[in-house]
């Protein structure tokens, strides 16, 4: 399995866990993708999944820069003009998952409210 999506689907699992309701996957516009989108009680998340196999360049969440947030916003304006739900609350949050060179997980972080 591919990392990227061997991330997600750990993330999602993670989130599912702890109550959240996993609304789609790799939710695909022509401008880009939001990895998961999940809700809890009447609050839309968004949520950004980053993976690595080493801390060579940093941790994953490291990685979503300013202009990944900003696109991460536009992505959902998208997604809210399309979905027919009410939500009173929309949050942003990172899942950072850290593997070992086999493939096991070391790590996962997740932060609420990144950005």
């Amino acid at each position: 399995m591919r990392l990227g999506r061997q991330g997600e689907e750990l993330a999602a699992e993670y989130l599912i866990k702890l109550g959240y309701q996993i609304l789609q996957r790799n939710y695909r516009t022509p401008r880009g993708e939001i990895d998961l989108l999940a809700n809890q009680g009447d609050t839309l998340v968004i949520v950004e999944v980053k993976s690595r196999r080493s801390l060579l360049y940093g941790e994953g969440f490291e990685s979503v820069t300013k202009a990944k947030q900003k696109k991460l916003r536009l992505l959902a304006g998208i997604y809210l003009s399309d979905c027919q739900t009410f939500y009173a609350t929309i949050r942003f949050d990172v899942i950072s998952l850290l593997f070992d060179h086999q493939g096991g997980l070391v790590h996962l972080k997740h932060f609420k409210e990144a950005f």
